[in-house]
């Protein structure tokens, strides 16, 4: 009776850990199949993402003006029409003394100083006030640009390759932010070169434009 009481409870061990290394061994090929649809899911959005990228691109991206040597704009550059702005200032203060910035790049890069335009008309752009470690972002999923207090403090030759950086974030196609979130996604941690490269890139040009 005692002997076969402890080839139960043998067998129901038996059975048990047969069990467990069934689930541990289909629990292995879940993960193992989800890795892998995972990774061949995220090279195919990668492939489509490049090939559009390729193909379609950014669209015309025109270049800016060599704004001259002696003229109105070429002194503008050297002041800061926005040094008597506070945080405390209103939004529409912050606004008008931008005005010696789009002029300036109304002769240089008439494209960015119409956007500029366009965004505030609109209601898509945003004064900040707290300081964030940037001078200005483009938000692309919401078509919004924001102007931290920092890009306040710069002369206005300066302020106006800050609004061209972010002008060419604003030209750059979903296929690039689509990488940029998934690098993220991969990596833990934003890719900048994707994205920033290209704003960086435009943003010199604009400053060899204003202070050759």
């Amino acid at each position: 009776m005692e002997q076969d009481r402890k080839v139960c409870q043998k067998g129901f061990i038996r059975r048990f850990c047969e069990k467990i290394f069934e689930i541990f061994i289909t629990l292995i090929w879940v993960i193992v199949h989800y890795v892998a649809y995972t990774i061949l899911g995220g090279i195919f959005i990668l492939g489509i993402a490049d090939t559009y990228d390729i193909i379609i691109g950014d669209g015309e991206i025109p270049e800016p003006t060599f704004i001259g040597v002696v003229n109105r704009e070429s002194i503008m550059v050297r002041f800061n029409t926005s040094a008597n702005i506070r945080h405390s200032s209103t939004d529409e203060e912050w606004w008008d003394s931008l005005e010696s910035t789009l002029v300036i790049l109304d002769k240089i890069a008439p494209h960015v100083s119409d956007w500029v335009r366009i965004q505030k008309a609109e209601g898509r752009l945003i004064f900040e006030r707290e300081p964030t470690g940037t001078y200005a972002r483009y938000d692309y999923f919401k078509d919004v640009l924001i102007v931290n207090y920092i890009t306040m403090t710069q002369v206005d030759g300066r302020k106006a390759s800050i609004f061209a950086h972010e002008w060419r974030h604003s030209r750059q196609n979903g296929a690039k932010w689509t990488k940029s979130i998934m690098a993220c996604m991969i990596l833990g941690k934003k890719k900048e070169s994707i994205l920033e490269s290209e704003a960086y890139l435009y943003e010199a040009k604009l400053l060899l434009a204003l202070f050759p």
